[in-house]
């Protein structure tokens, strides 16, 4: 029996075999036919799964696994899992091959768009896989016609001294220029370290920064000037999201709905500038299909914001960390 692992497992007479022989006994052996860049562990440690398969079946569950698991990497074009019939003097043994084609190592974007009131531009150049540790780094530039700048590095890696998990670290810094909403002015420079679980559902982070505001125009209200100056935040995310079907494809004939909920406490250490708050956010959505190729989209969002610390009860949080609520949000 031969195919790719999402269609190996047939249709018509071959669903017939199937089933006459798939709870059957059988050995299973892995070639894996690759010359690129990736290391051959990265892709060794997504099949140990199938060691697991002693029949048939449980052989179609394990391989489309691993094939998932593989994709969700984004480092391959495609993942070609080849299922062959075993040495001719062992009837219960198969031969699997797997194929990965790698991803072009290099990428390059620019564009320009527009967002609220400004013309923006960005651009970014990324590298995938370039050492074939399954890393992805990226390169981003943004500046708009209101003199807003932002710069950024990430790093990616996948499965993180061969667990399931996924890492990432980032360099920021930007220059925001809320003078037409706010009426002020953010200087930000920032890292951020963070793990996501592999089926994406958790994410934490860590996030360290400097950031300025300023008042250039003074037009801000007292409440803006008061927070005006040299802040830092160290601060502590954890992220849970949830998705059944697509609430973003409105000829989805099924919907979808999605759910959302970011918790973060900032303030952890002694440095007196620190910004000290708890966030909670919780964000849903529900797609129903309308017919016609059309969808009736509902979103709703609500989160709490409250200072902590020595007289917290007197304190007010930083403007940059509050919900915004001009247009970009909605």
């Amino acid at each position: 029996m031969a195919g790719s692992a999402a269609t190996s497992f047939g249709t018509s007479n071959q669903e017939i075999l199937y089933d006459s022989i798939k709870d059957k006994q059988l050995h299973v052996d892995v070639v894996i036919l690759q010359k690129g860049r990736t290391r051959p562990y990265i892709i060794e440690k997504e099949l140990q799964r199938i060691q697991g398969a002693h029949t048939l079946d449980e052989l179609k569950v394990r391989l489309l696994e691993a094939q998932e698991a593989l994709e969700a990497m984004n480092i391959f074009e495609a993942v070609q899992i080849t299922v062959d019939a075993g040495s001719p003097a062992d009837s219960e043994s198969c031969i699997l091959r797997v194929h990965c084609p790698e991803r072009r190592i290099w990428h390059a974007h620019a564009g320009t768009y527009l967002a609220e009131t400004e013309a923006k531009f960005e651009g970014q150049f990324g590298l995938t896989n370039p050492l074939g540790y399954a890393e992805k780094i990226d390169i981003t530039m943004e500046r708009s016609t209101k003199n807003s700048t932002e710069y950024g590095l990430q790093f990616m890696r996948s499965r993180i001294f061969g667990s399931s998990l996924d890492s990432r670290a980032s360099l920021a810094q930007h220059f925001l220029d809320r003078q037409q909403w706010s009426s002020y002015v953010e200087n930000y420079r920032g890292t951020t370290i963070g793990l996501t679980s592999e089926n994406g559902r958790h994410n934490i982070a860590y996030e360290l920064a400097w950031r300025a505001l300023s008042n250039p125009n003074r037009a801000a209200s007292q409440s803006v000037r008061r927070q005006c100056g040299n802040h830092l935040k160290s601060a502590l995310q954890y992220a849970y999201q949830w998705q059944r079907g697509d609430c973003d494809d409105p000829g989805d004939p099924y919907g979808g709905m999605s759910f959302r909920s970011t918790s973060e406490v900032a303030g952890l250490g002694v440095e007196s500038s620190l910004l000290r708050f708890v966030r909670q956010h919780f964000q849903g959505a529900i797609s129903l299909p309308t017919g016609g190729g059309t969808s009736l989209f509902l979103q709703a969002s609500g989160g709490a914001l409250v200072p902590w610390g020595h007289a917290w009860h007197k304190k007010q949080t930083c403007i940059s960390d509050r919900y915004a609520l001009f247009p970009s949000q909605f």
